[in-house]
């Protein structure tokens, strides 16, 4: 729009209450200010001169574009790019090869986009941030949100995992966790198996709600539980294969044992 149909559509912003999550401004160049792939949805009824090129680069993976082609509207979805891979597990895939098969990436030349939490706790504690993955254009991770103290560690913790869009971070959902681990370790170190607990896949994450919580299937897109998995209390690590998950539990009386079946389906127990 002109800047005086700007400066009106803001006004409109401001007086619904919206403006963060809404906001309006009038372009002066052929090129939108925006990332690359950082867009989900363009709307187009007039393209301005602004090139179809220019609005695909901003367009991200498994985004739409929607365009007024005479009296109707034409959806177009841009394709998830073979060049760009998923990371996940903690070790990149169910092999823990910690080698990505991506050959987007590149050195790095700009940010993408930030999000908190800007501090964290002291260097001499487990770190806030556990277990990053994501999967099919989205970030999850789980996050100790407590109290920010360099002196005192015993502070209570708060941990949540949250979801993120991985293009232009936008926090998607997020769900309150038990005790995933004690702050009280210090000098930074996290177990491994604090980062194994949790995994994703195109439609699904599985974690655990807690240290000695069962694992729990999670929609990925809205967070919601889709399934819980009975006798799967003390799992350590979390393994999804082409359908198969497999778990290891850790017994105090038999050691560590394994369990595997269907996602979709429940365990059979069987220790080797």
């Amino acid at each position: 729009p002109n800047v005086e149909t700007a400066l009106t559509c803001q006004r409109q912003v401001r007086e619904l209450g919206v403006y963060g999550p809404v906001s309006i401004a009038s372009l002066r160049t052929p090129q939108l200010p925006y990332a690359d792939h950082l867009i989900n949805l363009i709307v187009v009824e007039d393209s301005l001169g602004i090139g179809r090129g220019e609005i695909l680069r901003v367009l991200a993976p498994n985004g739409a574009l929607m365009s007024r082609q005479g009296g109707a509207w034409e959806v177009e979805r841009m394709p998830w790019p073979a060049t760009i891979d998923e990371w996940t597990h903690f070790l990149h895939g169910p092999d823990n090869n910690a080698v990505a098969m991506d050959t987007t990436i590149g050195p790095p030349e700009h940010i993408q986009w930030a999000a908190g939490p800007l501090w964290s706790r002291d260097h001499d504690v487990t770190p806030s941030i556990f277990a990053p993955v994501s999967a099919r254009g989205r970030l999850f991770y789980v996050l100790e949100e407590g109290p920010v103290c360099v002196i005192d560690p015993r502070l209570p913790e708060q941990y949540v995992l949250i979801a993120r869009d991985g293009f232009n971070g936008v926090p998607l959902w997020r769900r309150s966790l038990g005790t995933w681990y004690s702050m009280q370790v210090i000098w930074g170190h996290i177990p491994a198996h604090s980062q194994r607990r949790l995994v994703a896949d195109a439609d699904r994450v599985y974690v655990t709600m807690g240290v000695q919580a069962p694992v729990t299937a999670l929609d990925a897109a809205t967070g919601k539980t889709v399934f819980e998995y009975e006798g799967t209390e003390k799992t350590s690590e979390i393994v999804v294969d082409r359908g198969i998950l497999a778990l290891v539990i850790r017994e105090e009386s038999a050691g560590d044992g394994l369990l595997a079946g269907r996602t979709r389906a429940r365990f059979r127990k069987g220790y080797e």
